[in-house]
């Protein structure tokens, strides 16, 4: 993970932090919305009715299933980013 983020820690602080307080922002609230979004679906799926020929169940299930590592490690990276973000606040 580190060798993803190098480019943060390469940049003056005083460019780091001016770039970084509006796409930080917009990247959290990105982040936020698809984990809702995922968050929906996982809710969705337990409540419906597999009807003949829907695919609905199978394939969001499916698609849970693989997918949810994936929003984990983006949370994972989101929070590393954040606390690359707050060590150069102080430098």
């Amino acid at each position: 993970m580190a060798s993803k983020l190098s480019m943060f820690h390469s940049l003056p602080p005083s460019l780091f932090f001016c770039k970084s307080l509006v796409v930080l922002s917009v990247i959290q609230s990105n982040v936020a919305q698809l984990g809702t979004g995922f968050k929906q679906v996982e809710n969705e799926i337990p409540l419906s009715k597999t009807d003949a020929g829907d695919r609905f169940v199978p394939t969001m299930t499916e698609f849970v299933e693989k997918r949810k590592p994936a929003l984990e490690e983006l949370a994972t990276s989101l929070k590393a980013m954040e606390e690359v973000y707050i060590s150069h606040l102080y430098l």
